[in-house]
This record gives structure tokens, sequence and C-alpha cells, in this order.
């Protein structure tokens, strides 16, 4: 092989060439010497080759958004969740949040959004706003404890009497009397101790009602009336202060907030992997159109579906986004540090062959991205770039020598190229090692990436060379323009090399400052922190948490029966981590053989009262009304007041309360009737009156239908809550709700920890999130060390010593110190998706240190910018810096952390190679030790 001098024309052997000699330069020269004689066809052929890549992956390449795919889960743990699965399949709710408003604004909202989405078949199923549960209309006395029923059904036989008077009444007057009625007796006071709690809350409803002329809020007396100890010591059962009540809707916050739970059905959006998405998207268009007609509420949607697709549209925007800017970016850099547009658009061209190749072999190889790998194309673009900016400069350096266009090619590739090389395999074994892990999102990452990496330089090595080659012919320009030569910058760095122990000092003092502040690190397990905290789905799912005992997350038990269902709540109950347990157990009163004796007691009780009469139509504030009410008051006012002595002295604290609270809500009740005219007393009677019958006769009917049968069964309850609670087999499922925020750490590794004491086979969010997170965590420590053994080895090979390669890798330990001290100064994190930056970081800018490495072994010296080394080094750097810092503005946190993490790596990189190891050569070389 014959070879140009740089001083003459004329040829020389290839002796006195400066190309060494081996197999892989023998290679790069044969693709040196194709690129020469065959520039048109490589360049046809590569764009040819890209255009289909292209149009193969336009049509065959999918997103993934589903975590679950991202990783490769222990045996036990996989098959816990492929159970729960086969019993529910595709059974996670989109949530709809309402809240302001009243409870009637509410479920206004609630009823009519969910029919617009029953209305639409093909894209909603399980539609679950409310359930109505007929049974407890007859049943209701069956959910309360055996010990509670002996109470109250002696309560009801103590109240009797008063019922029996009150049944008869059908006015104020008429109530007063009956009062009276059930005073009069042996022992008055201890007979109107009995009735006090309902008389004070009769009162003071009476007195609300005077007050306000009848616009008030009636609240039932009836539970103190007819249970008064039940109700004192228990609060009342929710049965009976809901007497009658048999339509429920979802409503947490104590009833503040409401929600509607549905599911995308199979066949939305042409089902497959569009149908949650078109699903989320439908309802999001929906849900404007139903609240134009309820102005007074506010709505949010959240819900792992709806959290999934943000999370996927986010960071496929994000990304997207980057891509673009980066590209903008790294092509401005580049064309302004080289003072022209022809070469750096080559280079800018050829990557993009070396992308798209690289996006067809993806949908090849693996078919999908997920929510890792939708961030290749800016890795590549940030990458891939800097082999043609090497190659460049290079070039242009031998040409300035006076090197023909073919022999500078040569001198290029046989150096830089190798480098390069040596770069883009420790690069690609970097990102290969990933496949090492068992977390499947980052081994396809290290498949695309590693082998994309190889694609950008194979693309850099034959077309680029094509395209300068056709360049040279087509319009001439063999001559070097000197972009390499920074005259300034190499003052510069001859002025600090003088002094090369200042440089090491406080490169050092860095460093004690950087270990100092990578102490505050910690990594985030949180994956809703990685989520754009502008999303409505993550505020909603925040405010959700925040002001009520509500979370999406919560652990799952599979039970056979409904005696192991009652016997694990109750198990789960008293751990101290779970708020609450819900199941459809709840729904199926045990202990019936204990309960039956007092139902029965309570029935037979029921059957001897009369219904009550229909509340009088005549208003209440008459003058006949009024004088006989007034007459009525003032017998009780009489009998109270000789009852007052012994009950203030009594030996019951309650009693001595309850009397305390009545004399004084009679004394204010008649001090707001002297100053009141007859029409705000009309007003106030009439209202109350009707309020207080038509709740008598209500209670009154409730406790009538009860019966003393025997309870429901699995084929009683309502198909809605059977789809949701049944699985396929008949497994009852138990919903385990945490006391505290299981999306951090702490909380939900008690939380996982304490079910699986109770149930090893439990699942849900938290359980998969708990070790789904651990083992990203672990994968990704991993893949740095399996990175960093490879990437020893490459240098080992390729350096042949020891000592050289430990000088070749030196920058890259201190910019990883570097990197971890900025990130604990700037507040910065660790997280499921920034720590990936640790394997890829050891690849990315390694070849800064080889670079370095090697063209003082070259030139003798160990300055860099007295020749193309230092620009390259710096131009590449501050590409691919440029091209990570377009993650940083990401909505997406965790690719925006992503990109600080790598922009702050590859700074710190150029750093260390480019001040802190010329500085180490030369003081190596002061001491005599040369390389």
């Amino acid at each position: 092989m014959q070879i140009m001098t740089p001083s003459s024309n004329s040829t020389c052997s290839s002796s006195s060439s400066p190309v060494p000699t081996s197999r892989v330069i023998q290679v790069l020269m044969l693709l040196v010497d194709l690129a020469w004689r065959f520039p048109v066809q490589i360049l046809v052929l590569g764009t040819l080759l890209a255009l289909v890549s292209a149009f193969y992956t336009w049509n065959n390449l999918e997103f993934d958004a589903d975590r679950a795919n991202l990783i490769r889960r222990t045996p036990e743990l996989q098959a816990n969740q492929d159970r729960y699965i086969a019993q529910f399949p595709e059974a996670e709710d989109m949530v709809v949040v309402v809240e302001w408003g009243t409870p009637e604004n509410r479920k206004a909202f609630i009823d009519d959004l969910a029919t617009r989405l029953r209305a639409e078949p093909q894209t909603f199923r399980d539609v679950f706003e409310k359930v109505e549960l007929s049974h407890l209309r007859t049943h209701a006395l069956h959910y309360l404890a055996p010990e509670t029923l002996a109470k109250l059904s002696a309560e009801l036989a103590r109240s009797r009497p008063l019922l029996d008077s009150l049944s008869s009444s059908k006015d104020m007057t008429g109530l007063l009397d009956s009062f009276g009625e059930v005073s009069n007796g042996e022992d008055p006071a201890g007979a109107l101790a009995e009735i006090l709690p309902f008389l004070n809350e009769a009162m003071e409803q009476l007195q609300v009602s005077l007050e306000t002329r009848g616009r008030y809020s009636y609240s039932s007396p009836w539970a103190a009336a007819f249970f008064g100890k039940v109700a004192q010591e228990d609060q009342a059962p929710q049965e009976l202060e809901d007497a009658g009540q048999t339509v429920f809707y979802n409503t947490v916050s104590k009833g503040r907030i409401h929600l509607l739970l549905v599911r995308p059905a199979h066949q939305a959006g042409g089902g497959g992997n569009e149908a949650i998405p078109f699903a989320v998207q439908r309802l999001r268009e929906i849900i404007p159109e139903v609240q134009r007609s309820h102005p007074e509420v506010q709505v949010g949607l959240t819900g792992e579906p709806v959290l999934d697709t943000d999370e996927g549209n986010s960071s496929t925007e994000d990304s997207t986004r980057s891509s673009l800017l980066s590209l903008v970016f790294v092509s401005l850099i580049f064309a302004l540090a080289f003072r022209e547009m022809y070469r750096p658009m080559m280079a800018i061209f050829t990557l993009m062959l070396g992308v798209t190749w690289t996006m067809g072999f993806t949908t090849l190889a693996v078919g999908h991205l997920n929510l890792l790998t939708v961030t290749c194309t800016t890795i590549l673009i940030t990458l891939g770039i800097d082999y043609g900016i090497h190659f460049i400069y290079r070039y242009d350096e031998e040409l300035v020598k006076g090197w023909s266009p073919l022999e500078a090619m040569k001198i290029t590739l046989a150096g830089t190229g190798v480098e390069n090389l040596t770069g883009a395999s420790s690069t690609a074994v970097a990102f290969w090692v990933l496949n090492l892990t068992d977390f499947i999102g980052i081994a396809e990452l290290g498949t695309i990436a590693g082998t994309g990496i190889l694609l950008c330089y194979l693309s850099m090595v034959t077309v680029l060379p094509a395209l300068i080659f056709l360049q040279h012919r087509w319009f001439g320009g063999a001559i070097g323009t000197g972009i390499s030569h920074y005259q300034t910058l190499a003052r510069m760095e001859q002025a600090w090399l003088r002094h090369p122990w200042i440089v090491v000092s406080l490169c050092l003092l860095f460093s004690v400052f950087c270990v100092l502040e990578a102490r505050h690190i910690r990594y985030d397990y949180n994956l809703l922190n990685l989520q754009a905290h502008g999303l409505n789905s993550v505020q909603t799912e925040m405010h959700l948490i925040h002001s009520s005992e509500h979370s999406l997350l919560y652990g799952i038990s599979l039970v056979p029966d409904l005696s192991e269902a009652r016997r694990l709540t109750e198990a789960f109950q008293k751990l101290p981590t779970v708020a609450r347990v819900e199941s459809i157990a709840s729904m199926f009163p045990d202990d019936y053989p204990a309960k039956r004796p007092f139902l029965e007691a309570i029935t037979r009780e029921m059957t001897q009262v009369s219904q009550p009469a229909s509340p009088n139509a005549q208003p209440g504030g008459t003058s006949g009304n009024l004088l006989a009410m007034a007459g009525s008051f003032m017998e009780l006012d009489h009998t109270f007041r000789e009852a007052w002595p012994t009950l203030k002295d009594s030996q019951d604290q309650s009693v001595r309360r309850e009397a305390t609270r009545f004399k004084t809500a009679l004394e204010r009740l008649f001090s707001t009737l002297e100053g009141m005219g007859p029409g705000p007393i009309e007003d106030g009677l009439t209202a109350f009156q009707k309020d207080f019958f038509a709740d008598l006769q209500g209670l009154v009917d409730f406790l009538k239908d009860q019966v003393d049968h025997p309870p429901l069964t699995l084929e009683d309850i309502p198909e809605v809550l059977k789809t949701r609670e049944i699985g396929r087999t008949g497994l009852i499922q138990l919903r385990i709700f945490p006391l505290q925020n299981v999306w951090e750490r702490g909380p939900q590794e008690r939380f996982v920890r304490s079910l699986q004491q109770v149930d090893p086979q439990v699942v849900g969010m938290p359980v998969v999130m708990y070790y789904d997170t651990h083992e990203l965590r672990r994968a990704n420590e991993q893949a740095g060390w399996y990175a960093l053994v490879a990437i020893w080895i490459l240098l080992l090979v390729h350096f042949r010593s020891l000592k050289i390669s430990l000088l070749a890798i030196f920058p890259k330990v201190v910019g990883i110190l570097w990197m971890v001290g900025i990130m604990g100064y700037a507040g910065v994190n660790f997280n499921s998706a920034n720590l990936l930056a640790l394997p890829l970081i050891l690849g990315i800018g390694l070849v800064f240190g080889v670079h370095v490495v090697k063209r003082v072994q070259e030139e003798g010296g160990d300055g860099i910018f007295n020749h193309s080394t230092g620009p390259a080094i710096g131009l590449a750097a501050l590409t691919t810096m440029a091209g990570f810092g377009t993650l940083i503005p990401a909505n997406h946190q965790g690719i925006a952390t992503l990109g600080f993490v790598m922009t702050v790596g590859v700074g710190a990189n150029l750093l260390s190679s480019a001040l802190f190891l010329p500085a180490v050569l030369r003081l190596l070389r002061n001491l005599g030790v040369t390389l």
C-alpha cells in the first residue's frame, strides 16, 4: 500500500507511512478505500437502508407503557400476581374524583356522568358510582353485634310507653303531651331521665328551626329516643342513623368526596394497546361536557390506567422534543465550532442514518419502546455525533499538515478511528451489560443503545468518508481550514500546566468537597415523584392522599370463602400499618344464631306498636295551636322542675349532664319564643313538625320492616359488586388500605412486611412497587459494576499496559465523584430513572481519557489543545451535554433528573480529562515517569 507524504505528491513505501498496521486498522483502511472508490454507491446504499428502516419502524414499532413489562419478577411474586390476574383480569380502574358543592350536587353529577359512560359500552365497562342494597330495608339490624342488639331490644321495650304515645300524636302539642304522659308515674324523675337524651335533641332541633324560620338542616333525634343508652355508649350504629337507606355512593373523606370508578372496554380505540389511552382520552372529553351542567362541583381524574397513560404520553412528548432540540443544538454547536456548514451537516446526516438504522434494528429485535428506551434517540444523537466530531477534527489537522484527502482519512481512521472504536466498544459494552440484569426494561435499553452506538460508529467510518470524498471531488477544498487550532486555549493550557501542583491541589480540594456533598444524596423510591408535577392525575392522587383516608394503593388478599375473609379481615385490622379493610364479607352478617333471639324480640315488640298517624296538615302557629302548645310547654316545664332536684343529684354522671343540658335548652327556648311574633313562630313550628313526624313515621316503618330471617347469600349481592369482588373461580378479594402514604419507601416497606405476616401471598400495587423498585435499584447498581469490569478489561486489551489503562480510566472515576458531589450540592437525589446514569456514564465520555493518553503517547507532550485532541474532546463534550441538557426541561421528572445527572456527569468528565489528567501527566513526567 502506498501513501502520500505531506511534503510532496510523490509516493513512498508503506514502511514510511504514519499509518500503523493491525487487523483492526486493516479493516478500517479497507473501508476508506471503498469510500474513496465507490462514494456514491456507499451513500445510496446507506440511505436506502435508512429508508427501509424508517418504513419498517413506522409501521411496526409500538410503545409499551406498562411498568409490569419492565421487570422480571421473582417466581414467588410473579406466581402471586398471576394468581390475582387470573381471578381479576384487567381490574385497574379509572377514578373520577368529585368534590365541592353539596352532596346532592355531587350525586347529580355522578349520576349524569355514569349515564353518559354507560351509553358508550364500546369504550367503557364496569361503571361503578353507587350500589343499591335493597336487603338493608329488611336486614339492617342483622349487622349489629349481639351485645348491641341486646341493648337495643331492652331500650326498645323500655321506650314502648313513649313510642305508643307518640304514635297517636299529630302535632307539637300532642308531642309535648306525650312526654308528660311518660313522666307521670311512680318515679317521674326516673322516667324523665330515660328520655332526656331524646328531649335534648328534639329541643335543640326545634330551637334552630325557630331561629331560622324553618330554613335549617334537620337531624333525626330518634336514635337517642328509642336507643338512648345505645346512642350514648356506641354513638348509635350507622344502620340506625341511616335507617331505610338502601342506595350508597362511593365516598371518602367522610362523604366530602364522591368517586366514580370505570374500566376501559377491551375493544376501546380498536382494542389492543390503544384501548386504555383511547378510553382515558374519551373520558377526559366527556367530563367537561357533563360538568357544564354542574358548575358547582370540581372534578379530577386519576387511577392507575390514567397515571400510566399520562406517564407514557409525558415521557414520549419529552423524548420527542428532546430528540429534536438535541439535533438542533448539536448542529448549531458543530457549525459554530467548525465555522462552516458542509462538514457538520455531513456528520449530522450520517448520524441520522445511524439512528434510523438503529430504530429499524429496534423494531426487528425488540418490537417496542418502553418508558426507559423511549429516550434512546436522544442518547444516540448525543453520543453518536462525538465520532463525527473527532473524525473531522483529526482529518482537518492532517490536511493542514499537507496530506492528501485519501491519506489524511487513512491517518485519521488509523489513529482517531481506532480510539473511537475503543470508546464506542466501551460505551456499547456499558450498555450491553445491562442485559445481565433481571430488569427487562433496562436490558432492552442496553440492547438498543449498545447496538445503536456501534451502528452510529459504523455510519461514521463508511458514509461520512464517502461524503467528504464527494465534497472534494465535486467542490474541491482539499486543504485543511485549521479549525483544530485554538491558540488561545493552547496558551491557557500551557499556563496552567506550568504549575501542575496548583491544578492537582485544586482538583483534590474539589474532590473532597464532592465527597462531603455526596453524603446528602439518598435514593428516592417514590414513583409518584417521577411524574410530571403539573399532571391533573398526579395532583388528584396527591389530593386524595392528603385530604382523605383514601389511597389508590392498597394490598390485596384472596380468600376462598366468607369465614376466611372474616378471619383475615380481623387479623389485618389489628396491624398498626392498616387503616381499614374492605370486602364483600362485611355485607354478610355473621353469628346469626347468637343474634336471632334479640331479632325475634325486636320483631315482636314492633308488631305491637301502632303505625304513627300522619302529621296534622294544619300550620303549627295558629292561635289555637299556639295556646295549646304553650300549655303543654308549661306542663313539661313544671314536670321537669319537680324532677330537677333528683336529676341534678343523680349518681349517674350522664343523667346529671343531660338534665343540665335540658334545663339550659328550656330556658333558651322560652327566651326565644318571648321575643318572636306569631309569623316566625308559625314558620319554625310548621317546618319542625313536618320533619319530626315524617322522620318518626319513616323510622317506625323501618323497624317494622325488619325480619329475623337468615341473612343473604353470595347470590343475593348486586352484579356490579360480584364483578369487582368475586374472582372467576369464586375467590374473594380483601382490599387492605394503608394508614400512611405508601408511595414513600418507609411506610411502604412496613405496610408490605406486616401484610405478609398475615398472608404471604398478598399482592397489590404497594407490594409490586416495593419489590420492583428494589429490583430496579439493584439492577442499575449491578449493571454499574458489570460495566466497570467490562470497560476495564477493554482498556487492558487496548493499551496492554496496567499503568496506561489506569491513567485512561482515572478521569472517569474522578468525573463520577464530581458528578455525585454536584448532585448532592444541587439537592438532586437518585431515583428509579436517573440511577441509570451510573452504568451509562461509565461508558459515555470514557473515550476522553483514552484520547488524551493516546495522543500523549503519540506526541510525547502532555498538552491536548495544541492539536485536534483538545478541541475535539471539548466539542464532543459540549454536544453531549447539550443533547442530555435538552432532557432537563422535561415535564416527566424522571427524564428531567436523568438529563441533569448525565449533563453534569459528562461535564465533570470533560474537566477531569482536560484539566486534571494533563496536570497529573505533567507531574508524572517531571518525576521521570513516561508512557
